[in-house]
């Protein structure tokens, strides 16, 4: 339990080696007191008992092993200017890499002295890159128990037959792709790859600025909610920094990746070995990584580009054809074309979100950030097409020979679907507007103190409440969703709904298409109608850009999500397959301690997260007994949904019944009277405890319940209004599932049924406002919005009992005062985004 505690502190808390050593001796120390004291104890009482040393290993890495947490780990000579590998065993003075049969060498040094402790000069290579072994890890992760369960979920999944999609099993991608039907068959992985640069040193201002990459593959044979953890991702490396490979040196690094073959592994079932398969599918990440790891159009065109003999033809063929080889086209099925997810993160949220606010709204306009979009992207990037990828008839390799054409002809859909937008403008060319837009000091302040006093849930990370000005400093991704599908849609509207002036009903129009693009784009599930439904308020929005802010040039983030409409249709819903996951890891590995040793800082932050994901899965693993390991397992790592069992309620002991009852209080005449009634009206047949004389064996329900002031269920908390009024609001179906209802939560009862610990919530149900003075209401007719007027205070409230598994998600709710869209009370603005289409 000693070491489990230590390895926790050191690999999830982030501590150092050293600190971790220190508690290792500070415990060991614990200890012999406590065997000292109880040795003490038992003389006291005439016994004599010799209790042998409990000791403690002092140092982690002899931890490490001993726990089998330990990865492997190739290390290989990387070339400092062209990432060129060499094996440690063969290794030339200077890198011998051309980047064609006529060009050069490299020639850069790739040895170099170093002076060891004593003093002694060692021949060292200038720059290692590491990557984990594959075979190895994929034994580690197929050996674990309930694993292959949950994957062979994926061989027999049954998309809806209503054309929702609720994941990548559900698409044309996964079902229909550049794979054919091998992500069908039992024993083959399929998998995403996903790389991004960052800088583990996080301070670009005060310190040293260099530049790492993550690779990782993820299973996409798991379910979403375990997919991305730490211990079932393949951290296949981390580029070596300061600099990050360019477009034609990435596929050295990438090399790797692609000579992962199916090897007979031993699994937790086949402990003899099972022979695996694995494919790649999609490739996500910002546009950068795209721009280097795809390569575009088909393989006749890379091996062209690959085999020129000098670098002015391979520029040639570059600007001609927008491809170059990488590594990904060893790869027999790698379509380039039809295996890019275009991430969401970056384009919608960090693109167009952050665009909208800074640049049209010029809100924040003065914060140094550093922008995506004002990276020098040329044609090459222009050209990558995403969308019409999906041909269901045509066979992965005519695919990739008809990707060439479809991708040559990419950027004239750009140019023509702009042409479309500007010739739907043609008459309104008499309407003049501003060239620029800002909001007035007085709507501003409205603004912020709408971000201030706006009543979220805890587990929303609140926007800073100075948004405009420069000491709010740089916003994260999911803070631009937060404001423009939450926060916005309850305040901006007050400004422009119910005016006279064009302008201002026009900014409102084109504000509603940008939130509803922004929700159906953000959402967890998806349709081929909702597909259509985004590109109708998409182009909507843009023609309005055209039209309200004529100075403003579209960036590139602006054109590439005209394709999201294709995307949602052959990949589903792009909100689980987005940047989110990597980003994560990023930020964990920007925490490890490295000690800023420039030289292995990639090689110490791979290693860790290595030993992380193995340490987690082992706690996780082991959480089925009540052995003191076990519960210490689950107060440092709670064990994630794996979905066996996940679902089912175990039956309380009698001690268990016991304790729930003694904790509880009497509830008052009302609720015992309003729950009775309810678990009638559900089938459920319970007496009154009252109505004398009671039958064998009748089921009496006791008016005794543990009253708390909050619950978690699924991860988030839910309190009652008094206690947390942001907890409190929430959407669910009725008890039928044929209804959605908005109210908050007024009371929480626990109480033992049946040997089953249910809980039950009283809530106060929001009251739609009557029909006159809804039409008044910004919402009305824009439901796209996901938001409702009600009553603030309702004379006459009305209530309704639920449980938990009946609630679909929290509320967001924003106080608007008397006069507010000419109603002449207090109303309250109600947002329901925060579901994002999970439920």
């Amino acid at each position: 339990m000693c070491q489990i505690l230590v390895i926790w502190l050191i690999l999830c808390v982030g501590v150092s080696r050293s600190t971790a050593n220190l508690v290792l001796q500070a415990l060991q120390l614990i200890l012999l007191t406590v065997t000292e004291l109880l040795a003490i104890t038992i003389k006291i009482f005439g016994q004599e008992l010799d209790i042998p040393p409990l000791e403690i290993c002092s140092d982690i890495h002899t931890i490490y092993r001993a726990v089998e947490v330990e990865p492997e780990i190739i290390r290989t000579v990387c070339c400092p200017k062209c990432f060129t590998l060499y094996s440690l065993d063969n290794v030339p003075e200077f890198c011998t890499w051309r980047q064609t049969k006529r060009a050069r060498k490299c020639g850069e040094q790739l040895m170099t002295a170093r002076k060891t402790q004593n003093g002694e000069k060692l021949l060292v290579p200038v720059r290692l890159y590491s990557t984990q072994s594959f075979e190895s890890w994929l034994q580690f992760f197929l050996a674990r128990p309930r694993i292959e369960d949950i994957i062979d979920q994926s061989y027999t999944h049954i998309p809806p037959n209503n054309g929702m999609m609720y994941g990548i099993w559900d698409s044309p991608a996964w079902t229909k792709g550049p794979l054919g039907d091998f992500t069908k068959k039992q024993g083959n992985l399929t998998f995403s790859l996903y790389i991004d640069w960052f800088n583990p040193l996080t301070n670009k201002i005060a310190g040293k600025v260099i530049s790492c990459g993550a690779i990782l593959l993820c299973c996409m044979n798991l379910p979403p909610d375990i997919r991305y953890l730490p211990e079932n991702t393949f951290f296949v490396g981390v580029t070596p920094g300061p600099s990050a490979p360019d477009f034609v040196t990435i596929s050295h690094i990438m090399q790797p990746v692609v000579d992962v073959m199916g090897k007979i592994i031993p699994t937790h079932r086949h402990p003899e070995g099972r022979h695996i398969r694995t494919g790649l599918l999609p490739l996500i990440g910002d546009l950068q990584a795209i721009w280097k790891i795809s390569g575009f159009l088909g393989h006749t065109q890379a091996l062209e580009w690959k085999n020129a003999t000098t670098k002015a033809k391979k520029k040639q063929l570059a600007t001609q054809n927008g491809v170059r080889w990488t590594a990904l086209y060893d790869l027999p099925y790698w379509d380039p074309v039809a295996q890019i997810v275009l991430g969401f993160m970056h384009n919608s949220l960090e693109g167009i979100l952050q665009q909208h606010l800074r640049q049209l709204w010029s809100i924040g306009k003065e914060v140094n950030i550093i922008e995506e979009d004002t990276i020098s992207i040329d044609s090459e990037l222009e050209n990558v097409s995403i969308s019409s990828q999906h041909d269901t008839e045509n066979t992965p390799t005519q695919t990739l020979r008809d990707s060439m054409s479809r991708s040559q002809s990419h950027l004239s859909d750009y140019v023509s679907a702009d042409e479309d937008i500007d010739e739907d403008m043609e008459d309104d060319e008499d309407i003049s507007y501003p060239k620029h837009f800002s909001f007035s000091s007085d709507e501003l302040e409205l603004i912020q103190k709408c971000i201030r006093n706006v009543n979220l849930p805890t587990y929303v990370q609140r926007p800073p409440g100075n948004l405009g000005e420069k000491a709010h400093g740089k916003l994260k991704a999911d803070n631009y969703f937060t404001l423009f599908a939450v926060i916005f849609p309850l305040i901006i509207p007050t400004f422009w709904h119910l005016t006279g002036d064009d302008y201002k009903r026009s900014l409102l129009e084109n504000f509603y298409h940008l939130v509803a693009s922004t929700n159906i784009i953000s959402s967890f599930s998806t349709s081929p109608h909702e597909a259509d439904q985004y590109m109708v308020h998409y182009t909507a929005y843009r023609r309005g850009i055209h039209e309200l802010f004529p100075t403003y040039q579209d960036k590139p983030n602006h054109h590439y999500a005209m394709h999201n409409g294709e995307i949602l249709k052959y990949w589903g819903p792009v909100a689980a397959l987005s940047e989110f996951a990597g980003e994560r890891m990023n930020g964990v590995m920007q925490n490890i301690n490295t000690n800023r040793h420039i030289y292995d800082v990639d090689f110490t932050m791979l290693r860790q997260m290595c030993r992380r994901g193995r340490f987690e899965a082992q706690v996780h693993d082991y959480q089925k007994d009540d052995s003191l390991t076990s519960h210490m397992n689950s107060l440092l790592l709670p064990n994630p949904n794996y979905g066996t069992n996940a679902t089912s309620v175990q039956p309380l002991t009698p001690y268990e019944t016991g304790i729930l009852i003694h904790n509880g209080k009497r509830m008052s005449g009302v609720d015992y009277e309003m729950l009775l009634a309810h678990l009638k009206s559900i089938g459920e047949q319970w007496r009154k405890v009252d109505e004398f004389p009671h039958p064998e064996n009748a089921y009496v329900l006791q008016p005794i319940a543990v009253q708390p002031t909050e619950f978690t269920f699924e991860g988030r908390t839910y309190s009652q209004n008094k206690s947390h009024k942001g907890n409190s609001a929430i959407q669910f179906y009725s008890h039928s599932k044929e209804e959605t209802h908005i109210g908050y939560i007024e009371s929480i009862w626990s109480m033992p049924l049946h040997q089953i610990s249910r809980t039950f919530l009283l809530v106060c149900l929001y009251k739609d406002l009557p029909v006159e003075e809804n039409m008044r209401s910004p919402y009305a007719g824009r439901s796209g919005f996901n938001a409702q007027l009600v009553y603030a205070e309702p004379v006459f409230p009305a209530y309704m009992i639920i449980e938990p598994q009946q609630i679909i998600s929290h509320l967001a709710t924003y106080r608007l005062p008397y006069g507010t869209y000419s109603i002449n009370r207090d109303v309250l603005a109600v947002c329901w985004s925060l579901n994002r289409g999970r439920k």
